[in-house]
């Protein structure tokens, strides 16, 4: 369930989730990241919104100024 209107790590390993498809729709970053180590990194409290900004650290849209040329980082993939 969703808490503060945000899923988090949590939901996602009980949903049964080993990894999560990581896409960006500004460009062509693609990767999988696994949820074990999401909860070990950040624990089972964190939201996915906040996971976001971790798994895109490196992107140089994420600090942008413009809110036009944000980083699009999303997990086309996950459903819970």
């Amino acid at each position: 369930m969703p808490r503060g209107g945000a899923w988090l790590l949590a939901d996602v390993a009980a949903a049964g989730h080993r990894q999560i498809d990581v896409a960006c729709t500004k460009c062509d970053r693609r990767g999988r990241v696994s949820v074990a180590r999401l909860l070990a990194e950040y624990g089972p409290d964190m939201s996915l919104p906040d996971v976001r900004e971790h798994v895109a650290v490196g992107c140089p849209r994420l600090q942008s100024v413009s809110i036009s040329d944000l980083c699009g980082v999303m997990f086309p993939t996950l459903r819970l």
